[in-house]
């Protein structure tokens, strides 16, 4: 089983004085410590901004190389905003206008979809699912998706972007939450209930397991559909 893991979570930059081991490159090792063959998908600020030491495999979505337009002429105080907002791509995608937010998700979206074109995944993991979920189905493979209550929290605006994260969150093999109450804002606000599907509730940190069997569940539904 091939895992694209699909993490929104900026990716800080290794060469940085005191920065921190992000945690989506701790996933991965935890992962390919479960001898599981895992490629990572996740937005860069910089081009040095993944861990040298997890270099296979990483396929960065470069936020640094958005385009500019006579709408958007300088993407600099959107990236310092993201850069400061907890990692959080949707959170910070919730305050662009719709021309910036088109031409986000345009990057995004080729970005995902030459990963999974060049990976031959079989499976993708969303961590905090929102903003990517719409890109990881669009690529056909099985989805699994964790979603964050915070993440949910900074889409709860009604317009396009939260029409879209709720139609692919619906569409996922597998659902996931960090906590209860996350799930229940699932149910109530985002998604049709399922029994047959229920919400598992579980941390994303220290996951390797759960996404694991997360990531068979989704194809065992695929294919027994």
């Amino acid at each position: 089983m091939h895992i694209l893991l699909l993490d929104q979570r900026v990716q800080p930059d290794p060469h940085a004085a005191e920065q921190p081991r992000s945690a989506s490159a701790g996933l991965l090792a935890a992962l390919r410590d479960a001898k599981v063959h895992v490629s990572l998908c996740f937005p860069a600020l910089t081009a040095a901004a993944d861990d040298p030491a997890l270099r296979a495999d990483c396929w960065p979505i470069r936020l640094d190389q958005l385009p500019t337009t006579s709408h958007v002429p300088d993407w600099q105080p959107w990236l310092a905003h993201l850069a400061g907002s907890g990692h959080s791509l949707s959170a910070a995608a919730a305050q662009l206008a719709d021309i910036p937010l088109g031409l986000l998700r345009e990057t995004i979206r080729r970005a995902v979809t030459k990963a999974v074109d060049e990976t031959d995944v079989d499976v993708i993991f969303v961590c905090q699912a929102g903003l990517l979920v719409e890109f990881a189905i669009e690529t056909g493979p099985p989805v699994a998706a964790h979603a964050d209550g915070h993440d949910l929290a900074s889409l709860e605006t009604p317009g396009r972007l939260r029409d879209i994260v709720a139609a692919s969150l619906s569409s996922c093999e597998v659902l996931a939450a960090d906590s209860e109450a996350s799930a229940a804002t699932l149910r109530e606000r985002w998604i049709d209930s399922d029994p047959e599907r229920p919400i598992e509730t579980w941390p994303l940190t220290n996951a390797a397991e759960p996404i694991l069997t997360a990531c068979r569940t989704a194809l065992a539904r695929r294919f027994t559909a």
